[in-house]
């Protein structure tokens, strides 16, 4: 592993770390009790994108998640320059992270392949 992909590596996970503090301390029940998967970064710093799990998050609730991100962003992100002491902050865009539903779906469809083996 090079370099520049460990510090890559640190950035995303210091940024997940600070994204999900930022998130808890807002006072918006829809933000706050959100659990951040991962951040994948572009490699200058410029923007990030933040995946949240979404596996119990019906489609009416992600668009109401979306809009209270888009408002609280900018909150989002003097959090972040304050605790990091980064002078920018990347410009954050949320994602929802469906692997873990979609891993839930593949386990259940070998199971039942299995289960039609085994009779």
């Amino acid at each position: 592993m090079k370099d520049y992909e460990i510090a890559q590596q640190r950035r995303e996970s210091y940024l997940q770390e600070l994204v999900g503090e930022a998130l808890g301390n807002l006072n918006d029940e829809l933000l706050s009790g959100l659990q951040v998967t991962y951040v994948k970064c572009s490699r200058g710093k410029h923007s990030a994108i933040v995946f949240i799990e979404a596996t119990s998050i019906d489609d009416k609730d992600m668009q109401k998640i979306l809009k209270s991100f888009n408002k609280a962003k900018t909150i989002i992100q003097e959090y972040i320059k304050s605790v990091s002491g980064w002078h920018n902050c990347p410009k954050l865009t949320l994602e929802f992270d469906k692997t873990l539903q979609t891993q839930n779906n593949l386990d259940r469809i070998f199971e039942m392949i299995n289960a039609k083996k085994s009779k």
